[in-house]
């Protein structure tokens, strides 16, 4: 159920709404921007007890221009079904009209159960382009790699290999063992660190970033009140996850990711004071890396 903010949250939605500028409202996704353009998006797990819909009218209050959908979200209150390539045509183009109507796209997508067969990879991939995707997540069998790169490749869309646990994800959780998956593999498939998870099995997001390098296509960043398996999100900039330096090692490394995703998974029935600090520190810092960018910003 949604509540009103108060006034103290709108004023913070005012300013930050200042600060980021949306796009022009289209039904796509527009080509990733340069690297002194970084786009914050809000990734889907923070708004996973919302429909799709009013998932993009928070970002729109935010004033967030990008999400970062995920496959099993429902679409709307009208639409029960997940945003997935199961949509029909009509469906689709409510979705994209929804998306015209907020200003926010949706540039990345995580796909929860990627396609194995030729037939399934078309509707899949057909879905991604109807819908401006630049960016798959997900954490498919690594045997399945090899088709679903051909897809990547015809489609321009990207993969990008997802890391939960250990036990969830034995494939992808380390930097080292998602980076052997990538070995020989053209450029549209690659890395979305979840740095919550990194931190929570004990792995240093600097020491991860800097090792898997431009295979990193996308990324989800948490900062966390403790480095432990029981560590929880807190805003940007006030915990052990090293925000600052995060986006220091992606500016050296020169990467351009699809999004920059700010995964909040906490106290999710009311996030958006986190995520409006989070999101504030976040331009402090790309102001920071990139002055003559921020001088020339109205």
């Amino acid at each position: 159920m949604n509540k009103r903010p108060c006034s103290h949250l709108g004023i913070l939605l005012a300013i930050l709404s200042s600060l980021i500028a949306s796009p022009h409202a289209s039904g796509e996704s527009k080509a990733p921007t340069p690297q002194h353009q970084w786009r914050l998006g809000i990734s889907g797990w923070g708004f996973h007890r919302f429909t799709l819909f009013e998932a993009l009218e928070k970002c729109q209050g935010l004033g967030i221009p990008y999400y970062d959908g995920i496959s099993f979200q429902k679409v709307s209150r009208d639409i029960d079904r997940p945003f997935d390539a199961n949509l029909g045509a009509e469906e689709l183009e409510k979705v994209k009209a929804k998306v015209r109507a907020t200003g926010v796209q949706i540039p990345v997508l995580y796909y929860a159960k990627m396609p194995t067969t030729d037939e399934a990879c078309q509707q899949v991939f057909e879905f991604g382009k109807s819908m401006g995707i630049q960016t798959f997540i997900s954490e498919p069998a690594p045997e399945s790699l090899d088709l679903l790169e051909q897809y990547c490749n015809e489609y321009q869309i990207n993969l990008a290999l997802h890391n939960h646990g250990p036990d969830q994800t034995p494939h992808y959780w380390h930097p080292e063992k998602v980076l052997e998956h990538c070995k020989e593999r053209g450029p549209r498939i690659g890395v979305c660190p979840d740095t919550g998870y990194w931190m929570r099995a004990g792995i240093d997001p600097i020491a991860g970033i800097n090792l898997l390098g431009n295979r990193i296509l996308t990324i989800q960043l948490h900062d966390l009140n403790e480095r432990t398996p029981e560590g929880h999100d807190v805003p940007w900039g006030t915990g052990v996850g090293q925000i600052a330096e995060v986006l220091k090692a992606i500016h050296r490394l020169k990467l351009a990711p699809t999004l920059i995703g700010l995964e909040y998974s906490y106290a999710f029935e009311n996030n958006l004071p986190a995520m409006v600090q989070s999101a504030r520190y976040f331009k402090d810092q790309q102001k920071a890396l990139f002055p003559r960018a921020g001088s020339s910003e109205k």
